[in-house]
């Protein structure tokens, strides 16, 4: 086994995420969403308005 490799999968994962959904006013928007995991719990998650 690569011992960098074994280094890197202690370290939190960043996923990003682009998708449509409805907002309050049943518009269609789409959000963007950036979350860190580590040992399979999701963290430090951010969603954001791209277009309206």
């Amino acid at each position: 086994m690569d011992i960098k490799w074994l280094i890197k999968q202690l370290l939190p994962l960043k996923y990003e995420s682009t998708y449509r959904t409805e907002n309050e006013a049943g518009e269609c928007v789409r959000m963007h969403s950036t979350w860190r995991m580590w040992f399979g719990k999701a963290f430090h998650i951010r969603h954001e308005v791209i277009d309206s």
